[in-house]
């Protein structure tokens, strides 16, 4: 068909028009051409693929703090890149399912490769398929991603509690770095459902900051040393009233110099296995209170054996005498053990008469405590190496090393 003048003018204007509205996807000053922009909150199940074959160039552009109430897949290779304060909020009936290949991570990053620039991957929702699995999450932490009471923590992913609503969350072989606040935060009352092979590398905080209800979830094959504020795990009982850990649970050793920096006091009321070579670092003041329950299925128990070539440290934070409380064990159960321990550096406030790097308190009406401790070093104590609770207490020791304890060896 032969066009007129004025027919021929139009078609030209319309596909002008069509390659400007085509140009104007393509968002070059964000990151990369021909990326998706998401700015609204994910109300169906979308399924993220990749788009583009080269690997510096973002398939998706997440704009706003997106809520998300459906389903969200994210296959392997995909790049998405945040603006500035953005990020993912898996909120009630949400769900994010992002597996990618040890060769074709899925990776979570901001526009601007700057620490804090986004905000991070806040996960509430309660759902077993909430996975990170082969992800990079890098340069989060831009505002505050969950709040304990007065304390208000940001991190590149974490699991929260509220009302009603607690998170769940599976995290392996993945990379959460160069983020402002912690790589990892895990609430009280949220569930860790999986924690293999993750790395953490050149965040603010500590690599990961945990409750003690969800610490036994974490493995001695991730790397929790790599530059962080602090090279270690954080453990933190989440507010008052103190919460307690009431399941039983084991604790690995976390790796050479690695710690579990004790933050904030907690009662044990189940079996609490600490592996051999593993290390638990107490911050001012704070303690483990092994407790007792008057009708016995619930006593807090300690078992800590180690080995003469790997054993397992209770020291503190900053290595000055009196600095933390030193063990408190209350409970009477015979399964009360440490074999070739380091206990140091304890002290800093009475618990009973004296001052002691470990504590056997008689709690009330309850029966004395009772503890076995054997082929351990006890020392820079603020006070006595171990005290034994006037009102009654059964301490089994021998071959143990005392020195440099402001008090006696024993004190009862």
């Amino acid at each position: 068909m032969k066009l007129n003048k004025i027919q021929s003018y139009l078609l030209l204007g319309l596909v002008a028009l069509g390659q400007i509205i085509l140009l104007s996807g393509c968002g070059e000053d964000e990151g990369g051409p021909g990326q998706e922009t998401l700015s609204d909150n994910i109300t169906e199940d979308l399924h993220l693929v990749n788009i583009h074959d080269d690997p510096d160039i973002p398939d998706y552009l997440i704009d706003g703090f997106l809520t998300v109430t459906a389903e969200l897949t994210i296959d392997p290779d995909v790049y998405i890149a945040f603006t500035a304060n953005s990020g993912l909020f898996i909120n009630g009936d949400g769900m994010i399912e992002a597996i990618g290949e040890e060769d074709l991570p899925i990776r979570f990053t901001g526009v601007q490769k700057t620490p804090g620039f986004w905000l991070g991957i806040k996960v509430r929702a309660n759902d077993v398929r909430n996975q990170l699995d082969h992800v990079i999450v890098e340069y989060g932490g831009s505002d505050i991603i969950a709040s304990y009471g007065s304390v208000d923590l940001k991190a590149g992913v974490a699991i929260e509690g509220a009302s009603g609503s607690n998170g769940s969350l599976t995290l392996k072989n993945s990379t959460i770095q160069n983020c402002e606040g912690y790589g990892f935060l895990v609430e009280h009352g949220t569930l860790l459902r999986g924690f293999l092979n993750n790395t953490f590398s050149g965040n603010e905080e500590a690599a990961v900051r945990i409750d003690a209800e969800n610490a036994d979830m974490l493995d001695d094959l991730s790397t929790y040393n790599n530059n962080n504020g602090y090279d270690g795990v954080e453990i933190n009982a989440s507010g008052s009233p103190i919460h307690a850990l009431t399941s039983d649970a084991d604790w690995v050793n976390l790796g050479e110099d690695v710690p579990y920096k004790i933050a904030q006091s907690f009662d044990v009321e189940a079996e609490l296995t600490i592996m051999a070579g593993a290390t638990l670092a107490f911050d001012a003041n704070q303690t483990m209170y092994f407790k007792q329950d008057y009708n016995g299925p619930n006593d807090g128990i300690i078992i800590a054996k180690g080995t003469s070539s790997n054993m397992i440290t209770f020291t503190a934070v900053n290595k000055t005498p009196g600095f933390w409380r030193g063990l408190v064990v209350q409970s009477n159960s015979v399964l009360n053990e440490m074999n070739y321990c380091i206990v140091e550096y304890g002290g800093s406030d009475l618990i009973t008469d004296e001052l002691a790097n470990i504590i056997l308190d008689k709690d009330g009406a309850y029966d004395p405590p009772v503890l076995k401790v054997t082929n351990s070093t006890i020392r820079n104590s603020a006070g006595c190496g171990i005290v034994v609770d006037n009102f009654g207490g059964s301490l089994t020791a021998s071959g143990n090393t005392f020195s440099d304890n402001s008090g006696s060896d024993v004190c009862d």
